[in-house]
């Protein structure tokens, strides 16, 4: 967890927002404490990272959706 006074800004869109709170609310329920957005972006980073194929195909599925 991040020590309050220890963040930093970052722009993102509200689609992006919204599925940062929607992790962050399903993982507090899977982990059974509450899990902070930091924690949330810092794990999908961390899974997304371990599988960089499967990454590129959702930014490219995300890309289609957006062409949509």
């Amino acid at each position: 967890m991040t020590a309050k006074g220890q963040t930093v800004g970052l722009n993102i869109g509200p689609g992006a927002r919204e599925a940062v709170r929607a992790l962050t609310y399903r993982l507090t329920g899977e982990a059974g404490r509450r899990v902070t957005m930091t924690e949330a972006i810092t794990a999908a980073c961390s899974v997304a990272s371990r599988d960089l194929a499967a990454t590129v195909a959702a930014l490219t599925e995300s890309d289609a959706k957006d062409r949509s």
